[in-house]
C-alpha cells in the first residue's frame, strides 16, 4: 500500500482512509477512477465517495504522491507503445520516399528531416543541460563550504570601471 500525509484520524477512517497513514482501498480505487474517469465528479461517483472528499484527497501530499506515480506509470506505458510503433511508421516513411508519387516522397523526406533535425536538437539540448547541473551542483558544493580560508587562492579582483 501507498503511505498517506493527514493530520485527522478520526476523519481518515470517515471517509475511507486508513488510520496507519497508508493509502484505504477507496482511496486506491480512487486513484484508478482519476485515470480512467474524465472529471473528479465522475471519479468520486464512480468510487462511491464526495466531489469534496476526492478533492480533499488531491490536496493531501500522500494521495497526490501515488496518485502521481500512477499517472507516470500510465504515460510510460503509453510512450512505450508508441516507441514500439516508431519503427514501423519510420520504415513507412523509407518506404514512401521511393513510392513513385512524387508528392509523397517530398513529404516523407520533409518529414524525416524536420524530425531527424529535432532529434539532433534535442541531444544537444541535453548535453548542455547536463553540463549546466554539473556546474551548478559544483556551484552548490562551493557554496555550501562556505567562505575560503586565507592563504587559499584570492578571487579575481572587481573591474573598478
Amino acid at each position: 500500500m501507498t503511505k498517506i500525509d493527514t493530520d485527522e484520524p478520526g476523519e481518515r477512517e470517515q471517509h475511507g482512509e486508513s488510520r496507519d497513514g497508508e493509502l484505504s482501498e477507496t482511496q486506491e480505487k480512487a486513484i484508478s477512477a482519476l485515470l480512467s474517469c474524465v472529471t473528479v465528479e465522475a471519479a468520486a461517483k464512480k468510487v462511491g465517495v464526495s466531489d469534496r472528499t476526492l478533492h480533499r484527497w488531491l490536496k493531501e501530499p500522500g494521495f497526490r504522491r501515488a496518485h502521481l506515480a500512477a499517472r507516470r506509470q500510465v504515460m510510460d506505458q503509453a510512450l512505450g507503445a508508441l516507441q514500439q510503433g516508431a519503427l514501423g511508421a519510420v520504415a513507412a516513411l523509407v518506404r514512401n520516399l521511393s513510392c513513385g508519387q512524387p508528392s509523397a516522397e517530398v513529404s516523407a523526406a520533409r518529414i524525416i528531416l524536420d524530425t531527424g533535425m529535432k532529434g539532433v536538437d534535442m541531444l544537444e539540448f541535453e548535453d548542455r543541460l547536463s553540463a549546466f547541473e554539473e556546474w551548478l551542483a559544483g556551484e552548490q558544493r562551493r557554496m555550501a563550504e562556505g567562505p575560503r580560508r586565507s592563504g587559499d587562492a584570492q578571487e579575481p579582483a572587481a573591474d573598478p570601471h
